[in-house]
């Protein structure tokens, strides 16, 4: 461990963040927008879990596992609540991190694929 191996989830963005402290091997699923597969080699990490938002109060849950997987799908996308793809989409477009995410949205829909790295 390390002093990066630290993940705090919010439940805007992460709607089956782990919420069970002291549960031995309660799942959760980190959404995340992609990007280059080689930028997140997955490991243990210390997770929190934001509890309330004002003032922010974030909980232990514990050292977990994080392996990546396939994307979601659109129907696994869509089964997301409302509020959780509303907040992907606003702050997509906010912050400097999703820059990337619309750069793709933008060629698949104007070019009809993903853009070269030339591109």
């Amino acid at each position: 461990m390390t002093t990066d191996d630290y993940m705090y989830l919010s439940t805007d963005y992460q709607p089956i963040a782990p919420e069970v402290p002291g549960a031995p091997g309660a799942p959760g699923l980190w959404l995340d927008i992609g990007g280059e597969v080689s930028e997140w080699q997955g490991g243990v990490m210390r997770v929190f879990t934001r509890i309330t938002t004002g003032p922010a109060l974030w909980l232990y849950q514990g050292q977990y596992e994080i392996k990546v997987s396939k994307s979601l799908t659109l129907e696994e996308w869509q089964r997301q609540k409302v509020s959780v793809r509303k907040t992907w989409a606003k702050e997509l477009v906010r912050k400097g991190w999703g820059q990337h995410c619309q750069i793709l949205i933008y060629a698949r829909k104007h070019l009809g694929r993903l853009p070269t790295k030339a591109e």
